[in-house]
């Protein structure tokens, strides 16, 4: 959420990543990041994932000239079906398929429309269908999903290297993990922190590394 600078993190997937790797990135929003993954990495194969129909067609208006991505209207989820999520307007970026609780007055401006059915995916079913073996970057921005996602689908999470996930710092949707209990979840997956990027009181996002790749 909010305005931040890409530079660091961009900056460390371009020093770490080889020259062709599996990503997945959900919370694509416009397709920006997509796009940047596509352009830096022709060689690679990006998945993405959209469910909201008016961030997805500025997604696909982006993405559907590049051969190396692969843009899903699902959401990730723990069941593979459909689900309701809380819509806010889009260019907020807060919509989630959990119930917002403190964001609503943290962030008063967000305007919130209702409950919309989208239809969602489990990754590790997704990742068997479409033979995915591995995942180089998982990159999770799902407005306090991204605990749930990771638990439901430990065996392709166990496959992959790097995860970049936003993180709780604060109550802002319901039954979300706040920080330390995240990342004591991830530690017990095999997961340990490369670095923290912290610039707000309620969200910020953690490099986590599967330290059997170290």
């Amino acid at each position: 959420m909010g305005v931040y600078d890409k530079n660091d993190i961009r900056q460390w997937i371009s020093d770490n990543l080889r020259e062709d790797p599996v990503v997945i990135e959900a919370g694509v929003y416009d397709g920006s990041d997509t796009a940047w993954f596509a352009q830096k990495y022709p060689k690679g194969q990006i998945y993405g994932f959209e469910p909201l129909d008016a961030p997805f067609q500025l997604a696909y208006n982006t993405l559907c000239n590049f051969d190396n991505v692969t843009l899903c209207k699902y959401a990730l989820g723990p069941k593979t079906g459909d689900a309701n999520m809380y819509e806010c307007d889009w260019r907020s970026g807060a919509s989630s398929l959990k119930k917002p609780t403190e964001i609503k007055e943290f962030h008063p401006t967000i305007k919130w429309i209702g409950e919309t059915k989208v239809d969602v995916v489990n990754l590790d079913e997704f990742a068997s269908e479409n033979g995915i073996d591995m995942v180089d970057f998982m990159w999770l921005d799902m407005q306090g999903s991204e605990n749930e996602v990771i638990q439901s689908s430990k065996d392709i999470v166990s496959k992959t290297k790097y995860i970049y996930s936003e993180v709780s710092l604060m109550n802002m949707y319901e039954g979300v993990p706040l920080i330390n209990e995240y990342k004591s979840n991830m530690k017990e997956l095999g997961f340990e922190v490369v670095w923290e990027d912290l610039p707000w009181k309620d969200m910020g996002d953690i490099l986590f590394e599967n330290v059997k790749y170290d």
